[in-house]
């Protein structure tokens, strides 16, 4: 992670690793921001942008982790989280907030009102996606603390769905919720890989408006190699 702003990151070393023990982790993590680039094509070239998209403000320490959909009435709703800012390196409670703009390039307006919440929870969730479809919005959102875990009956850092209506401002924990069981990953020939992190930074494939493909990010154990798994989303056999 990094933020080439911070005076850190062109420093460290090609084959360096910072971890949370490391003074440029906090630097870099507390200097991040929310921005955007474009391009006609996905190999470039990107045009970047002078200013964040979303910058900090009083209060949140950093923001990021930003997930950007279209809504029917034709508004881009983003979702993405914050760090209360209480003095210190690390911060306070992990915040996760909605914005609305015209056009993806911003500018972005906070809605004020609150993403997914629960009542006890320093950490709520984290990594998350969303989208519409059949005339409600669904979130698939890692619960990272186990906040979730009496009403899903899943360990900490597993997948969850969350629903909503049409706006996709007020969220609930779906009736059905458990998507992946954080722990291990288990492939078609019953075979089975143990995970420090099982379902990182959903992301999907959706085609002609149907989510065909749920890809996430896996960290096995004993390794510090990482890959993504695309699972198929199949409908349900009638």
């Amino acid at each position: 992670m990094g933020n080439r702003g911070s005076g850190y990151w062109d420093r460290t070393e090609p084959d360096r690793r910072p971890t949370m023990a490391d003074r440029e982790w906090w630097v870099n993590r507390n200097n991040q921001r929310i921005g955007v680039a474009i391009a006609e094509d996905l190999d470039g070239p990107w045009q970047r942008f002078d200013r964040p998209l979303i910058d900090v403000s009083a209060g949140r320490r950093m923001v990021s982790t930003p997930t950007v959909s279209i809504r029917p009435d034709g508004k881009f709703l983003m979702a993405y989280k914050y760090v209360e800012d209480t003095g210190g390196e690390r911060g306070g409670r992990v915040f996760h907030v909605t914005a609305l703009a015209a056009a993806p390039t911003g500018p972005f307006v906070d809605t004020g009102v609150p993403f997914i919440v629960h009542p006890t929870a320093r950490f709520a969730c984290d990594d998350h996606v969303e989208w519409y479809q059949n005339s409600r919005y669904y979130c698939i959102a890692k619960d990272q603390q186990g906040a979730w875990s009496r009403e899903s009956r899943a360990p900490a850092g597993s997948m969850l769905l969350f629903v909503s209506d049409e706006e996709g401002l007020v969220w609930t924990l779906a009736r059905n919720a458990l998507v992946i069981r954080a722990g291990e990953i288990r492939w078609s020939d019953g075979s089975r890989i143990p995970c420090r992190r099982t379902a990182d930074m959903p992301k999907l494939y959706i085609e002609d408006g149907e989510v065909k493909a749920l890809i996430t990010a896996v960290l096995p154990e004993d390794t510090d190699d990482s890959f993504a798994v695309i699972a198929p989303v199949l409908p349900l056999s009638e």
